[in-house]
């Protein structure tokens, strides 16, 4: 679910759609639809979203342009295979290309106004998530890929002006990149636990930070707890569980089936 102006846009991507909802009640307001496969969203000016979506079979890219005000598609822009999370810096967003159902090992950089692609850069397979460190540093997770017959690694990367200014090889699989209030300390999901990266570091950590289950983690910007879900097996109810920003346990609630994503209030 993505948030902005008290409603919140619960995306569907089996559906095609987004649905709206009142983040007070859950009251349903509508649906935006003549989507393909959306994934993520994000406000980047006055009325206007950007939706990023895998095309009809997965294997495309393009970025929906949303009116806010009337939950309509007004164009697309292409981007290449599989867009996945965006982020919001300036005047520009960087989106993250995974591939989709394909592989790809990009994110595109584009311009709000002008909705210009600006640059690619290279990054690793599947990239997944980002964040801006303290140094207005551009950090991307990139997951890797397994297949029956090969592993690659993923790969953590960090930008200084749309430049790579270094990258730390991680396991496949890793993702969920989140970063503590103070921009100075990255978490991300690996190897069914959680892992921790200090921004000025030149190596990277092999113990987790917490070694819990973590499906998808973030971290709470009111008081830097970590904030995790617990799938269990995927059949029954999950768990939240609450950790310190010092890795200790605080707090356990079971919630339903698969828990994903969060929102703060």
């Amino acid at each position: 679910m993505y948030a902005h102006n008290n409603l919140g846009y619960i995306i569907s991507t089996n559906a095609d759609r987004v649905d709206v909802v009142k983040l007070d009640n859950f009251q349903f307001l509508g649906s935006i639809i003549g989507l393909k496969k959306p994934r993520y969203m994000l406000a980047v000016s006055p009325g206007i979203a950007w939706i990023s979506q895998w095309g009809e079979n997965g294997d495309e890219g393009s970025i929906a342009v949303i009116d806010l005000s009337s939950n309509s598609v007004i164009r697309e822009i292409p981007v290449r295979p599989g867009p996945e999370q965006m982020l919001l810096q300036d005047d520009v967003v960087y989106v993250a290309n995974s591939g989709g159902f394909l592989l790809d090992s990009v994110i595109t950089k584009l311009d709000v106004e002008s909705e210009a692609i600006l640059k690619t850069v290279e990054v690793g397979l599947q990239p997944q998530s980002f964040q801006v460190d303290a140094n207005r540093s551009l950090w991307v997770i990139s997951r890797g890929s397994e297949t029956f017959s090969e592993t690659r690694k993923g790969r953590l990367t960090q930008l200084v002006n749309d430049q790579v200014f270094q990258e730390f090889p991680i396991d496949h699989g890793a993702g969920n990149l989140s970063i503590n209030n103070a921009r100075d300390r990255l978490f991300y999901t690996m190897r069914g636990a959680l892992f921790s990266h200090p921004i000025t570091q030149s190596s990277i950590s092999l113990a987790p930070f917490i070694d819990f289950p973590y499906l998808t983690a973030a971290v709470d910007p009111r008081t830097d707890n970590i904030i995790g879900a617990d799938a269990q097996n995927f059949q029954v109810n999950g768990r939240i569980v609450i950790h310190s920003a010092s890795g200790e346990e605080i707090e356990d609630y079971q919630v339903g089936i698969v828990p994903i994503n969060f929102w703060f209030q």
